[in-house]
């Protein structure tokens, strides 16, 4: 049988504890797990590596985190860039443009 310290199964008894009480904390717990699970986190310190990457992205969408992805095909990036200009106008404009359509004339 491997050996396991005393003070580990002390904080696991904790844990259980919480996890018992607390639906709050089970879900806190389901979520981490299913994090490590996805990103093979093996050890405390990948753990925290990522645990303070994830705090650095609060603030940036899914949308925003998939552009890279998405500008890989040169056509699509050619096409963004080419609007850029006209989306910056729009951006500046004070009037609302929710709902209009950009058609890019033909050169």
């Amino acid at each position: 049988m491997k050996l396991i310290y005393l003070e580990k199964i002390k904080r696991d008894a904790d844990i259980l504890f919480k996890y018992i009480i607390n639906a709050n904390y089970m879900n806190k717990l389901n979520k981490a797990k299913k994090i490590i699970d996805s990103l093979e986190i093996d050890d405390k310190l990948t753990y925290y590596k990522y645990q303070n990457i994830l705090n650095e992205l609060k603030g940036i969408s899914y949308l925003e985190a998939t552009f890279l992805t998405r500008i890989k095909n040169k056509e699509y990036f050619n096409l963004i860039k080419r609007i850029l200009p006209f989306v910056h106008k729009i951006h500046n404009n004070k009037t609302s443009t929710k709902g209009k359509i950009i058609i890019l004339k033909k050169r």
